[in-house]
């Protein structure tokens, strides 16, 4: 029992104190590195055989580890910071297409039965809407729907001249008979 009072009279709470915040404890470990590398070194250097001195150049790839070690630390901070940055600007970039037609690049159509209530007979088969850009003009465009063994559902031919511009179109999912 005297040893466990003895322990619990010799905490330090202003030490777990401060280390509450983030900042501190990221601080003091920066911290705690270079003191610990230098009190390694003065060490080191006190305890040296002085017929066999350290080497300048030792000493100088020493003070090099430790400078990179702080440049890394630096880095994977600012990384860091960036990531939060670009993350927070995607999140602000996607609420500003809420509600808004977005077309992504792709070569596949999803077809789903929308559930309707009033229908009698069968569901019906909705197709994404999807698009096409011209980069120029173009005399005739054409677009074939094909099933996933590569047989062609449908050709649609759309208007003649079409000029440089994104277009967009619905498939009502229905194949070459109709």
């Amino acid at each position: 029992m005297g040893v466990v009072s003895s322990i619990d009279e010799s905490l330090d709470n202003t030490r777990v104190g401060s280390a509450a915040s983030p900042q501190n404890i990221k601080k003091k470990g920066s911290d705690d590195i270079q003191n610990n590398f230098l009190t390694l070194l003065l060490t080191q250097m006190k305890n040296q055989d002085p017929t066999n001195p350290m080497q300048n150049n030792e000493l100088t790839t020493q003070l090099a580890q430790i400078s990179t070690v702080q440049g890394v630390e630096k880095l994977n901070e600012t990384v860091g910071n960036l990531t939060g940055q670009l993350n927070e600007n995607q999140k602000l970039t996607t609420a500003k297409l809420v509600g808004q037609g977005v077309m992504i690049e792709g070569n596949k159509i999803s077809l789903f039965e929308k559930q309707n209530p009033q229908a009698t007979a069968s569901n019906e088969v909705i197709a994404t809407p999807f698009g096409f850009e011209l980069i120029g003009a173009a005399g005739k465009v054409v677009i074939e729907i094909k099933d996933k063994a590569g047989n062609v559902l449908k050709t649609i031919e759309m208007a003649q001249g079409l000029k440089p511009d994104v277009y967009r179109y619905e498939w009502d999912s229905s194949d070459t008979a109709g």
